[in-house]
């Protein structure tokens, strides 16, 4: 990716103060781990071309790469592999994040005392929960 434009810094300072916003609002929920599923910047794809434009629409849309499921709307992506994870937390029919950075959540809630973690296979957010290493 080329030189960023301040559209596009713009847009990156609003996802982390979004972040920001959410971590700053959480609190343990009794050791139940709550489970969100992860779903690409597409899913926010209006309210970022009406607010940024398309070309920060199509740079954020390519921070992690996806591909089309057949019959589905939204693009599988892949957040193991992306060196900035953006993306939205979704319970659906539920509520829906504001496009957020992934990483900087799972580390603010540590810093919180709250774990945390990306379940990447399954594109799920655990929240309240550890990692269990399972040996193969």
């Amino acid at each position: 990716m080329n030189k960023m434009s301040k559209e596009y810094l713009d847009f990156l300072s609003d996802v982390t103060a979004n972040t920001m916003k959410i971590i700053n609002r959480t609190s343990e929920t009794n050791n139940v781990d709550v489970t969100w599923d992860i779903i690409g910047v597409d899913f926010r794809s209006n309210e970022v071309i009406e607010k940024y434009g398309e070309e920060v629409y199509n740079m954020a849309n390519h921070e992690v790469h996806g591909t089309r499921v057949r019959g589905k709307r939204l693009l599988r992506r892949n957040f193991e592999g992306a060196t900035r994870k953006l993306g939205c937390l979704i319970h659906e029919f539920v509520s829906a994040s504001p496009i957020i950075n992934l990483q900087l959540f799972v580390e603010g809630l540590k810093a919180k005392g709250i774990p945390s973690y990306i379940d990447y296979e399954n594109n799920i957010f655990h929240y309240n929960a550890r990692q269990i290493e399972l040996k193969k």
